[in-house]
């Protein structure tokens, strides 16, 4: 159960982490 919750908390992380570059290479386009 840990190694999952692990890997389920790095996916978060590296979901986050791409989102927020995403959104500002998207304000520095708009």
């Amino acid at each position: 159960v840990a190694e999952t919750f692990k890997t389920w908390t790095a996916m978060e992380t590296i979901l986050s982490v791409v989102a927020l570059i995403f959104i500002m290479l998207l304000s520095l386009v708009v």
